[in-house]
């Protein structure tokens, strides 16, 4: 097989998988009435901000598994099911917080995604740099995220 194909085919198993982490996400996320109804943070962004972002973040993550694939690292195993762990950890939160509407859970969930992201930086370092300055700023955004749910429990005296 080329390495044309395998390329080809690498790019669209990434893609697969992160449109099923997107679909999943937005399957649990629950905006109505439960939601509405919490106190939020002023620093609270609007949810098509929130939208977008987690969107060019996945992106981000694509790219970075698709240099880690590509890459010769003998961690390649570990660092992509690290990727996947941290996938589905993100869907696990949206079902916790919008579907059971459990914040609490759901801030516990993200503290194991921050670890998990921060593992996947460490592990991809040597694979790429690009690598880590692409997951940096995802990073970043769980960090925003675990404050966020936090301050909602806060706020909301949820725990």
């Amino acid at each position: 097989m080329s390495s044309q194909n395998i390329n080809k085919r690498t790019s669209l198993g990434i893609l697969v998988v992160l449109l099923l982490t997107v679909l999943l996400a937005w399957f649990f996320i629950d905006t109505g009435s439960w939601y509405q109804s919490l106190i939020k943070p002023a620093f609270q962004a609007p949810g098509w901000l929130l939208v977008s972002i987690w969107i060019v973040l996945l992106i981000c993550i694509g790219i970075a598994s698709y240099l880690v694939i590509m890459g010769n690292s003998p961690l390649k195993q570990r660092i992509l099911v690290l990727y996947g762990i941290n996938l589905a950890l993100s869907v696990l939160w949206f079902f916790l917080f919008f579907t059971l509407q459990h914040p609490l859970l759901a801030f516990f969930i993200i503290m194991i995604i921050w670890a998990s992201t921060a593992a996947m930086i460490a592990t991809s370092s040597p694979v790429s740099e690009k690598t880590v300055r692409l997951l940096l700023p995802y990073l970043l955004w769980i960090t925003y995220v675990g404050v966020l749910n936090h301050s909602i429990i806060m706020l909301n005296s949820l725990w």
